[in-house]
């Protein structure tokens, strides 16, 4: 076997290595990057409304906007509780616990006023696995 062929033979797969970690990387990264700014946007948009409703002194639709985040959060939360998580993702656990122990805490000081009795139920179950 010639020189040339065996050094192809050893760069081969580890170019191949690279460029699949590379493209990993940029995919991973691109996605977040998209994830993130649609995320803001939806955020920014929804903040507006509420500014405009309250500068118009209408506090109803958000009150009911903000009411209906908070039942949304305890809810994800209850779903994700017992899913596993990259260990890289991981170390945050107790911080989110306690964030979401302030919201099940607001929860149980104003009951959930959602239209459908399951939602409640799911809302109250997690604000209960939360204290």
């Amino acid at each position: 076997m010639s020189a040339t062929k065996m050094l192809w033979g050893m760069v081969g797969p580890f170019a191949a290595l690279v460029i699949g970690i590379a493209a990993f990387y940029y995919g991973y990264t691109s996605g977040y990057v998209a994830s993130s700014a649609a995320n803001a946007a939806s955020m920014g948009i929804e903040a507006v409304a509420n500014l405009r409703a309250l500068r118009e002194n209408n506090s109803a639709a958000p009150i009911a906007l903000l009411e209906a985040q908070v039942d949304a959060s305890l809810i994800q939360y209850l779903a994700s509780i017992n899913q596993p998580r990259p260990r890289i993702f991981s170390g945050g656990r107790d911080a989110e616990r306690s964030l979401m122990r302030a919201i099940a805490q607001y929860r149980s000081e104003f009951p959930s006023q959602a239209p459908i009795a399951e939602v409640r139920a799911k809302v109250a179950e997690a604000a209960e696995k939360l204290k």
